[in-house]
């Protein structure tokens, strides 16, 4: 699994990019999501997106995911950039 992270330093989690490999019936590797030619960093329906973020709980940090469809991406990416708070990130991925 690939993963690249914006590298944005606020307490308003993250947003991950990723590929999944998989194994075909032949034996090939497949990339998900399918990609005619080659991936464009920029093209935000040549990935999977998730948003990662820490909770406390118990003194204890733990960090957790949450999917993210594609439509939302930029949308995201903008609150994060705003360094709004995770819970109303957490709201508007609902």
């Amino acid at each position: 699994m690939k993963i690249t992270r914006s590298h944005v330093r606020v307490n308003s989690g993250s947003l991950c990019q990723f590929i999944q490999v998989k194994k075909s019936k032949d034996g090939s590797l497949v990339e998900y999501p399918k990609v005619t030619g080659e991936r464009n960093i920029l093209n935000v329906n040549h990935y999977f997106w998730c948003y990662t973020f820490k909770e406390k709980l118990q003194d204890k940090f733990i960090t957790r995911t949450k999917s993210v469809p594609r439509a939302k991406v930029l949308k995201l990416q903008g609150l994060i950039a705003k360094g709004t708070s995770v819970v109303k990130i957490l709201n508007f991925l609902k």
